[in-house]
């Protein structure tokens, strides 16, 4: 795609997410995205052919940013994959608490029948990862050989999604309620005398995290 074509569909694509997390989905329409981007209606049909393609765009984008995240993490040799694991998951939240594509996609994903099927394949992609984490972990001993590795992915992935819905109507961050999260699960993964290690491991995490989401208010 030619970069003046590929900066009109973004600026269509950010209109959109901008409209969504204004207004929501069922108040954005095209006429709207139009205004806000500053394109003809040519140039939308160009590239989509409904504002439900628009969604569906949006949702993709979303899912293959959080995948890349995450695989980034988790492919990194330096720490174990306990550690990785641990780390994706509040990179995870820190995305889904800053990053606008990223929302906007979420909320279409969990309300939309278009977003629920653009992300299938992204969803079975990203549960391959975690999945893929704990049995990595289990083979370097810091998580238990009779854990059920899909358990845990599925337990962690359900938190996140679960604590991003909760934060908006209390005073406490996704930081702190995730950290409770996992303190929970890790007693039920690691091996005793692993478990002071890691539960350390996560304050200093979520405290990383804190004092970052402090410092760019």
């Amino acid at each position: 795609m030619q970069a003046r074509a590929q900066a009109t569909r973004d600026a269509i694509i950010g209109a959109a997410v901008e409209l969504v997390n204004g207004v929501g989905y069922g108040d954005t329409g095209i006429v709207d995205i139009l205004a806000k981007a500053g394109v003809t209606k040519g140039a939308f049909y160009y590239h989509f052919s409904t504002r439900e393609s628009v969604a569906s765009a949006i949702v993709a984008q979303g899912s293959e940013r959080i995948r890349d995240i995450v695989a980034a993490i988790l492919l990194d040799s330096e720490s174990s994959a306990l550690e990785n694991l641990i780390r994706s998951s509040f990179a995870v939240a820190e995305c889904l608490r800053t990053d606008e594509l990223v929302q906007a996609g979420h909320h279409l994903r969990l309300t939309m029948p278009v977003g629920k099927a653009v992300d299938t394949a992204g969803f079975v992609s990203r549960r391959a990862l975690f999945v893929d984490a704990v049995e990595a972990a289990k083979r370097q001993g810091d998580v238990l050989e009779d854990v059920d590795a899909v358990e845990v992915a599925d337990t962690i992935r359900a938190a996140i999604v679960g604590i991003s819905g909760i934060v908006a109507i209390t005073d406490r961050t996704v930081f702190t309620y995730l950290a409770e999260v996992w303190r929970v699960v890790l007693r039920g993964i690691v091996g005793a005398e692993s478990l002071p290690y890691f539960r350390e491991y996560v304050s200093r995490i979520s405290q990383l995290y804190l004092v970052a989401a402090d410092q760019a208010r």
